[in-house]
């Protein structure tokens, strides 16, 4: 059998297709890669968060599969919008990489000592930044992680904040430092790769053993509080749920976007529910994180 599997055309989307492919190849299923340019592709050097519309990486190849020009598609699952598009479903999530961030400096150094320009296009990472160092100047940085460190060699800026499973899925040969998940909590779905396909299909049973359980779990906490909470690359938020042999530790921060308030929740939970992600969602909510998310929708709103 042999899949068509869209994909954007970037290094790294080229790197988790492969990753996917290879689960595939080794259960028999041959897959041939389609590539397709995204919106975020087309507009390179704009930030990320100045894209009215969600899905600004994923659309594309979503509409690939619905109009079935490809079988399945493989996406950074951090990319995709709260909700797919109706006919759509996450038919595999296979084993997660590393959710946290890294930071990499042109000369060796830790962030605690560092001095010059970060480089980021991330709201959630510039807050978390500065609410650690106040005094360094943000930059924000577009283009792929070659393109981002071809400018950081070049001194546009003198470090960057890249997630760590680019790099490894990459195999980039650059010395980071690993940021703590306390102090740079990821975006929800960061490190994992998701595989979407028809509902109703037969990629879901095809697809099945290459979906982890545990990765699935972390994903279901993490899309389930943001999802209720909102916000989307405009809010400085960070949740990560770590599946551990007793349960989720949970970490989810909100923060304001000079990082200088930040509201945060760290629990061990078991038993996933909608209404237990829920609840955990509106405690966070209910410590400032609604106050933070509401000032900045109205800032946005005011915004010419």
């Amino acid at each position: 059998m042999k899949l068509r599997c869209a994909t954007r055309g970037s290094e790294l989307a080229l790197a988790q297709t492969r990753e996917a492919i290879a689960h595939l190849a080794s259960n028999g299923v041959e897959v041939e890669p389609l590539i397709v340019k995204s919106r975020g592709d087309l507009f390179s050097e704009r930030a990320i968060h100045s894209f009215e519309k969600p899905g600004v990486f994923t659309g594309e190849v979503n509409l690939s599969v619905l109009r079935d020009q490809a079988d399945i598609g493989v996406h950074s699952l951090k990319d995709l919008p709260s909700s797919l598009p109706d006919g759509l479903t996450i038919a595999a999530i296979p084993p997660r990489a590393s959710p946290n961030d890294v930071f990499i400096p042109r000369e060796s150094v830790r962030l605690e000592d560092f001095q010059g320009v970060v480089g980021t296009s991330s709201m959630r990472r510039r807050a978390q930044l500065l609410r650690i160092r106040p005094d360094l100047k943000v930059a924000n940085i577009r283009g792929n992680v070659t393109t981002r460190l071809k400018k950081l060699r070049e001194g546009e800026v003198d470090g960057l904040i890249i997630a760590k499973a680019a790099v490894e899925r990459l195999k980039i040969d650059v010395k980071g430092e690993t940021l703590s998940l306390d102090q740079f909590t990821p975006a929800p779905g960061q490190g994992a790769i998701a595989v979407v396909a028809l509902k109703g299909s037969e990629m879901r049973d095809l697809l099945g053993k290459m979906d982890d359980e545990k990765s699935r779990e972390e994903i279901a906490w993490e899309g389930g509080i943001s999802s209720y909470i909102g916000g989307g690359c405009t809010l400085p938020m960070g949740i990560n749920a770590l599946s551990r042999d007793d349960g989720i530790e949970l970490r989810a921060t909100i923060l304001t976007e000079d990082g200088s308030r930040k509201v945060e929740i760290r629990e061990n939970l078991s038993g996933y529910s909608v209404d237990r992600c829920e609840a955990v969602a509106q405690k966070l909510l209910d410590l400032g994180g609604k106050e933070i998310r509401d000032g900045m929708k109205r800032l946005k709103n005011e915004t010419p």
